[in-house]
């Protein structure tokens, strides 16, 4: 009985996970469409691309929003402009959306957080075979999240990271 519960509750929370990821895909899809965003970054318009990328964050309930250059570079970041120039390429999720194209999400940590991010490659309107970069859209896994988890399920979890919970 307990396996089973045990069971379900992974069950539920791996769904959950999966739903929050999928959501961050469809996100970064309309990030990733977005002319405006598209055209301030050819444009190269550091402020604009900020407020766009900003406002779009605002719409996707996002907790974070990074639009990387072709390179794995920060151009932009929704939470600070500390990291602007930064590579990302160290993450796997950066390296498979630059160097195959490929949408994926994975979490990631960053910010001094566990974050869902989803990654959806940038292409050129005009030219959609040319990749210019890599939208990242993110939701951070807190204890709102945890507790929602919990709440379903029964199932207490802890998020351990370098030996801190």
């Amino acid at each position: 009985m307990v396996n089973e519960q045990f069971s379900q509750g992974i069950e539920i929370t791996e769904n959950m996970i999966s739903q929050l990821g999928q959501m961050a895909m469809i996100w970064g899809k309309h990030f990733a469409l977005d002319e405006e965003l598209i055209q301030n970054y050819l444009e190269g318009k550091p402020e604009a691309i900020q407020s766009r990328l900003i406002n779009l964050q605002k719409k996707a309930s996002s907790d974070v929003a990074i639009l990387l250059d072709g390179h794995g570079r920060i151009v932009s970041h929704s939470d600070t402009m500390l990291r602007i120039g930064e590579s990302l390429m160290s993450w796997t999720l950066t390296r498979q959306g630059i160097l195959d194209g490929e949408v994926g999400a994975a979490i990631v940590q960053d910010l001094n957080s566990f974050i869902l991010y989803a990654a959806t490659p940038l292409f050129r309107h005009d030219s959609p075979e040319e990749q210019i970069g890599l939208v990242l859209v993110g939701y951070v896994i807190n204890d709102a999240f945890i507790n929602n988890i919990h709440r379903n399920t029964k199932v207490n979890i802890t998020i351990v990271r370098h030996r801190a919970i």
